[in-house]
């Protein structure tokens, strides 16, 4: 039984169970509390922590605390029913509720960046901010957008309130959020005069993963927080966040992303961001594949390649798992 090795270990009800988190450790601050949980969803059991926010399958958990009982609760499920509940594969994608003309139509307000060289003049800054703000390469320009039109484009695609966020005649950068076949069902949009970014959905699907249209689930994938800075990076997704694991397992839960699939988690170059470090330590506990970066670096790849560093080359050097990764996850926190 793995309770007794659990802190704080208590049964809520007939199938929750509660105690502390032995990814994250849970609260430094007051040993009392217990914020990581066990719990039914449908036919598997999953696990969440209030503290670190990682979501998991229940056997994750089990596996990164006790590879014997992890062996034995997965024939126990084989015996069940023929093959490890929680492998069951999952419902497709529903396909997307809003309607997709109004930026595939030929009057959208939304322009790729490869069009604005031939014209749109009150869109050359979002051309300017890419190629010599961002430095982003010139491959990338045919997966990205502009419009000077973003309240009106997505008004009618998430509703007056969600909308009034943006406004006419600002120039955005337009990131679009995509499934493998490339239809969309969101965008980041970022406006180049301002550093903050609003991050749009109109599907009732949970994704807010960049870059799948572009991905080869064959090869290694890199998972970094910002769209931008895959853009730099092969075979790159980007969960427009900090929350990389669980940006991942929506796309397992979603049967895009199957645990086989191999993967690279590239965090921000924080050591004194507590969420990042919460989130960098969970996934160092799972085993999971981690860059960690010599600390002396800027703070993402964007400022990295803008200073010069190939970070391509850097990338596979800085790739560590295991006790390795424990190491210099511990060198990389020292002030």
């Amino acid at each position: 039984m793995l309770a007794p090795s659990l802190q704080r270990f208590t049964q809520k009800s007939a199938h929750t169970y509660n105690f502390r988190c032995p990814l994250c450790g849970d609260s430094q601050t007051n040993k009392s509390k217990a914020r990581g949980y066990i719990f039914p969803k449908g036919d598997t059991l999953l696990y969440k922590c209030h503290n670190c926010s990682v979501a998991l399958p229940f056997s994750a958990l089990l596996r990164s605390q006790d590879r014997r009982l992890y062996d034995e609760y997965i024939l126990e499920r084989l015996k069940e029913d023929g093959r490890p509940r929680e492998e069951a594969p999952q419902a497709p994608i529903k396909p997307l509720d809003a309607p997709m003309a109004s930026f595939l139509a030929p009057d959208s307000p939304v322009y790729p960046l490869t069009a604005l060289k031939a014209g749109y003049p009150s869109l050359h800054v979002v051309l300017a901010y890419a190629r010599d703000v961002r430095k982003l390469p010139e491959t990338a320009f045919s997966r990205l957008f502009a419009t000077n039109k973003a309240h009106s484009w997505l008004q009618p695609l998430v509703g007056d309130d969600k909308a009034a966020k943006v406004a006419d005649n600002i120039p955005y950068l337009v990131q679009p959020l995509r499934l493998p076949d490339g239809e969309w069902y969101g965008a980041q949009l970022r406006p180049v005069e301002r550093k903050d970014f609003l991050t749009f959905r109109w599907s009732s699907e949970p994704l807010k993963v960049f870059g799948l249209d572009n991905w080869c689930p064959d090869k290694l994938t890199y998972v970094v927080e910002g769209p931008i800075d895959s853009l730099f990076v092969p075979n790159c997704l980007s969960t427009c966040g900090s929350d990389l694991l669980s940006g991942i397992r929506l796309l397992e839960d979603a049967d895009i992303m199957r645990p086989a699939h191999r993967r690279v988690y590239v965090w921000d170059n924080e050591p004194r961001n507590s969420q990042i470090v919460s989130h960098l330590r969970v996934a160092v506990r799972l085993g999971e594949s981690v860059v960690i970066w010599p600390r002396r670096y800027p703070k993402d790849i964007n400022d990295m390649v803008r200073t010069g560093i190939d970070v391509n080359t850097v990338l596979p050097k800085r790739t560590f798992q295991g006790l390795f990764a424990e190491l210099e996850l511990a060198a990389w926190l020292k002030p």
